[in-house]
């Protein structure tokens, strides 16, 4: 045999009995192929983990060197110098593989450069490991030669190629070049939890899938990531009414017990509804690839967002502690509603059902609420982005659905366009005031518009009317990007999925109407209950949550559906009788949507006071100029979509007004009333004079922004596709719009550097590493207390101001204090009398000097731990530890942070 012809054999050599036609016809077969042919991926991924959690930079090596190998890979297959030995034997390839790969060349083994790669990458770490990563290398050789998928040159091949890659990418000082890679360790560190945590909300919404599926079943995605907030909002609501009127604790167990339910209530419907299953499964079976990308969609986000609270982790400053404690309390309350920790004796009386679902997911979890609650924020973007994406791009299907005749295909990428651009408004947008200050800045200190954006300060943007210039009329006027960086987990953010939620389940209840082809002739039908009961829980949710949106919403529920009446009623042709429909089908639905919300609210408002003192006029105005500032983008948008509505009667293609409109339109004006009411009347709270109305415009032109936002994608969308025959128009519409969108887009640069340092250190997503900094021994006391202290008992500490660091044990315990955070409470309480009284008794324990001074208090407020630190040492300068000791014994010490035990 000549030396070509034995080389030949070698390279080219193919086992004589054809393997992989032999496993394919086995039960498993293809299965099986298809875990030889992916598994060695899964190894890169955990390699990959492996190799970066101990240095950083490397995933940026491996990054390019799998760019690298995916290049050359191709190039050198597309010229196909021998094709792979499977194609030539023409076995049929199993389900799963891309058939188009093995059409191409079959040298170089792709997967030889990869493995090959990762070899020499682990051997360089890890050189122990040379025996089993070479016998893992031969074996993927051998498996790919075997199964007729390579030959042995090609395998070689692509291990001198593999070999060359990452002499190649070695080269490059990454280290050097990134030096922030250092915080990659970390991140990968903090990945277990965030999966762990996305598991979870992942399992618990799927048990709702079937519900989800059915209420939307017009929408192009059938509203599958509606899942996840309608899970959260019913299961905690209904462990919420049990707890509350003691049939089941609010623990653990009760949870998995409802659950368990509801799956049990699932597949007894299935059982008796054979033809409702079907249906779910041709649905899961049509929509899987949807439902993976949404839900990739959703983890990204969240991923996403904690990575970004991880380079300032800290549950400090600001309204956290009020928020933490919340969520702390819920978690140690046995029976709701939850104890206020900062009010020992009383429950909590603020609204605090937002709170309850972060309990709710951290029991489940498992996981600290140091660092859930840094989960729950990303959790809350992640929503925020994805359910304002499922809504918009819905809102445009509608409309192409009416547009397009049922022998046209739907245009996705509208829809796909009005989704992410609401989603970017919604969830990172802010408003024009970045543009206006920077220029002002620039202006007014003679600088270029690169040193003035410098000294821009992201906050400014949420404090300008009565800050800029300085006037006795102090607001508020924030939004959802600022919530999510500043972190405080309070109700108008915990709502936000519950809004979009109630803005979706009208506009699909509104087109089951408008479909019908008896549409509603009466002023009630039963069947409406379908459409009262799930809007009154809705709403009921939304004000134990922030009751704010309950009126909101309520009124916008009422336009909506007065205008929804009009619509469907106008092939009546006797006016009369049209216009007595309107009005009383409009006024009887609002009646019983308004009882069934009293009825669901009951278990919360029998143990609530009301906050507010009444109604008063505005005696102060806001100038035009600095509402367009702040909501002058959403005008134009807003005004562009009225231009449109106006044109679209000339073009002859698009001339209905379609039920989206209509939406949108409800939409823009419950909008730019919620920004009006403020200049006309507020609530009066507690805030002094100058901040009298701070409040009140803060939670109307919140969701005024959420409403704009929810209608800007539709509205592009709509533009784009409804003017075919006035171009220059469209064109003309379409870059206002661009260019208001990129300016909104401006300010998340500012904020998220501003409040995060850059981005540059990451410290992972456990919240309690800055009271480990500044305060070890109440640190010490504080794990002490979580794992020791069982139940709720009081514990008395140092009465603080609000913002600041006081009464951080209860707060990260759940443990009620005699008084908390004073103003505060002054609020809740309707008053000062009380929590003054309070903390004037706290007062006098911390200085007592003899046990008659001391043991009524305590035993007033069966106080049976004092906590006894840094703070209440600076607080109460005539201390008296000697009666500690006599009252109490100690069972923590640490440094001259005590925790006395009352005998």
């Amino acid at each position: 045999m000549n030396t070509n012809k034995f080389f030949k054999k070698i390279l080219f050599w193919q086992p004589k009995k054809n393997y992989f036609k032999a496993l394919s016809r086995l039960k498993f077969g293809p299965q099986i192929l298809l875990f030889l042919n992916y598994s060695p991926w899964l190894v890169v991924l955990l390699a990959t983990i492996s190799l970066t959690s101990q240095k950083g930079f490397l995933i940026f090596q491996i990054f390019l060197a799998m760019i690298l190998s995916e290049i050359v890979e191709k190039v050198i297959k597309v010229k196909n110098f021998w094709s792979r030995p499977i194609t030539k034997n023409k076995d049929e390839l199993p389900k799963g593989f891309i058939k188009s790969w093995y059409k191409i060349g079959s040298f170089p083994s792709g997967h030889a450069i990869k493995a090959v790669f990762f070899t020499l990458l682990l051997l360089t770490l890890k050189p122990t490991l040379f025996l089993p990563l070479i016998v893992l290398l031969l074996s993927l050789a051998l498996i790919r030669v075997i199964l007729s998928l390579h030959y042995p040159i090609d395998f070689l091949g692509g291990s001198v190629l593999g070999g060359l890659i990452y002499c190649l990418t070695d080269l490059v000082p990454f280290d050097t070049l990134l030096p922030w890679t250092q915080n990659i360790p970390l991140m990968l560190a903090d990945l277990p939890l965030i999966f762990t945590w996305w598991l979870v909300i992942f399992i618990v919404s799927s048990f709702f899938l079937p519900l989800t599926l059915k209420l939307f079943s017009r929408f192009w995605d059938r509203g599958y990531l509606f899942s996840k907030a309608i899970s959260a909002a019913l299961a905690t609501y209904l462990i919420f009414v049990l707890s509350v009127f003691r049939i089941l604790p609010f623990t653990r167990p009760s949870f998995l017990l409802i659950l368990i339910s509801i799956l049990g209530l699932n597949f007894y419907f299935f059982k008796n509804n054979k033809k409702e299953l079907k249906d779910f499964k041709k649905t899961l079976k049509q929509k899987l690839p949807v439902f993976i990308l949404q839900e990739l969609l959703f983890f990204s986000c969240l991923a996403l967002w904690a990575w970004v609270r991880g380079f300032g982790p800290r549950i400090e400053g600001l309204e956290k502690f009020m928020d933490w404690g919340f969520v702390n309390s819920s978690l140690r309350t046995p029976w709701l509603p939850p104890s206020d920790m900062w009010f020992a004796g009383e429950s909590i009386n603020y609204y605090y059902f937002g709170h309850l679902i972060a309990a709710f997911w951290t029991q489940l979890s498992t996981l600290s609420s140091a660092i859930t609650y840094n989960l729950l924020m990303a959790t809350s973007f992640a929503l925020t982005f994805s359910l304002t994406f499922s809504f918009s791009s819905n809102l445009a299907f509608l409309a192409l659905k009416k547009i397009k005749t049922t022998t046209k295909k739907i245009n996705f990428k509208p829809v796909i366009l009005a989704g992410l651009v609401s989603a970017f408004l919604l969830s990172l947008g802010g408003n024009l005031h970045t543009v206006y200050k920077v220029s002002k800045i620039s202006k007014e200190q003679s600088i270029s518009l690169q040193d003035a954006a410098n000294r821009y300060w992201y906050p400014d943007s949420t404090r300008f009317i009565g800050y800029d210039p300085d006037i006795e009329d102090k607001t508020i006027h924030e939004f959802p990007l600022y919530s999510f960086v500043v972190a405080d987990l309070h109700g108008h953010m915990n709502d936000i999925p519950h809004v979009i939620f109630f803005l979706a389940f009208l506009l699909t209840t509104f087109f089951h109407y408008q479909e019908k082809k008896k549409k509603p002739r009466k002023i009630f039908d039963p069947k409406d209950l379908f459409f009262i009961v799930p809007t009154g829980l809705t709403l009921s949710i939304m004000y134990m949550t922030n009751a704010w949106d309950f009126g909101i919403y309520g009124l916008f529920f009422a336009l909506f559906t007065f205008l929804s009446q009009i619509f469907l009623t106008k092939d009546l042709k006797d006016t009369f009788q049209r216009t007595k429909l309107i009005v009383l089908r409009t006024a009887l639905l609002g009646i019983l949507v308004i009882f069934s919300w009293f009825v669901f609210t009951l278990p919360f408002t029998i143990h609530f006071k009301v906050i507010g003192e009444g109604l008063r006029f505005s005696d102060t105005h806001t100038p035009f100029y600095q509402l367009f500032v702040l909501y002058g983008g959403f005008w134009i948008i807003s005004s562009l979509f009225l231009i449109f509505l106006s044109l679209k009667k000339k073009d002859k293609s698009h001339s209905k007004f379609l039920p989206t409109d209509l939406f949108v339109l409800t939409s823009i004006i419950i909008a730019t009333i919620l920004i009006i009411l403020p200049e006309i009347g507020y609530i009066k709270d507690i805030y002094v004079y100058s901040h009298r109305r701070a409040n009140s415009m803060f939670k109307l032109v919140y969701q005024a922004f959420i409403i704009y936002s929810l209608s800007a994608g539709y509205i592009i969308a709509r533009i784009k596709e409804g003017l075919k025959t006035q171009k220059l128009i469209k064109i003309i519409l379409t870059l206002i719009f661009s260019i208001v969108f990129s300016i909104h887009m401006l300010y998340p640069y500012f904020a998220i550097r501003g409040y995060y340092g850059r981005l540059k250190e990451y410290q992972g997503i456990y919240g309690l590493d800055f009271l480990k900094k500044q305060h070890p021994n109440s640190y010490e006391a504080v794990n002490w207390i979580n794992k020791n202290i069982t139940g709720q008992p009081v514990i008395l500490e140092a009465v603080g101001d609000s913002y600041t660091l006081y009464n951080h044990v209860s707060a990260a315990t759940g443990l009620p204090t005699i008084e908390g955070w004073l103003v505060h409470e002054w609020l809740w309480r309707g008053g000062y009398d009380q929590p003054g009284a309070r903390a004037e008794e706290v007062r006098q324990v911390y200085e007592a000097q003899s046990e008659e001074q001391a043991l009524p208090i305590l035993q007033k407020y069966f106080v049976q731990y004092i906590f006894l630190g840094d703070l209440e040492r600076e607080k109460y300068k005539n201390l008296n530890e000697s009666l500690f000791r006599k009252i109490g014994k100690p069972i923590f010490t640490s440094g001259d942070t005590v925790i006395y035990k009352v005998n």
